[in-house]
């Protein structure tokens, strides 16, 4: 009973060590003065195509993780409304949490070659749980499709196969003025495709629905 006992202790113990030992990447998230950033996306990628592994969020001190990674090299991307986007390269080893301390996001100034102004707009409006773009005051809306706009937001992640990750989550739905427009895939892509970026005038980034969506859109909703 005695051994059995002690064999039981030393399984739970080799447990808990391969528990404590799992191969992750932990960092924080700040701005050049050193103040941590809040909300920032981060997405782990293969380095090759850069296709979605799985993502996550800086915290409110700006302190992220992502555990339980199999070995291998990756591509952190971290993304902000306003921030530079920078991308990191990283090995993870069996067993092993990598630590990279800060990672320092510079801001991102929009140049226009003439701007008459006759009023102010905040070009990004942050709620709880929802981002608000105006394209109509950035450089994003001047040319292009809409399938172009979205994949320069920060944040959104638009794959080839018509998946759109959003702030790490994959399955973000697409609305056009609170509708659903029922797309997916290549006919999705196209339908992006064929929206000039001029005509859109707000793109509301949805992390947290409220109950006034469907419940198919906890994982987010980009209304347009």
């Amino acid at each position: 009973m005695k051994h059995i006992k002690m064999y039981m202790l030393v399984a739970m113990l080799f447990q808990a060590m391969n528990i404590s030992a799992q191969s992750g990447i932990t960092g924080k998230v700040t701005d050049k003065d050193s103040i941590p950033l809040a909300g920032v996306t981060i997405l782990l990628l293969h380095p090759a195509d850069s296709a979605y592994i799985t993502g996550t969020t800086s915290g409110p001190d700006g302190h992220f993780e992502m555990a339980n990674l199999q070995p291998g090299t990756y591509l952190l991307s971290f993304s902000m409304m306003g921030l530079k986007k920078s991308d990191i390269l990283q090995q993870v080893r069996n067993n092993t949490r990598n630590e990279l301390g800060n990672i320092i996001l510079e801001e991102d100034a929009y140049m226009l070659s003439a701007v008459t102004v006759t009023g102010k707009r905040p070009p990004v409006k942050i709620e709880p749980g929802k981002m608000t773009v105006n394209l109509s005051t950035l450089l994003l809306s001047t040319d292009g499709n809409l399938l172009d706009v979205l994949r320069k937001l920060p944040g959104v992640l638009v794959q080839n196969d018509g998946t759109i990750i959003l702030n790490g989550k994959s399955g973000a739905h697409v609305l056009i003025d609170d509708k659903v427009t029922y797309l997916s895939g290549e006919n999705l892509l196209n339908y992006l495709r064929a929206m000039p970026a001029h005509s859109v005038e707000n793109i509301e980034l949805i992390s947290q629905p409220s109950s006034r969506y469907d419940a198919s859109g906890s994982s987010g909703i980009i209304n347009i």
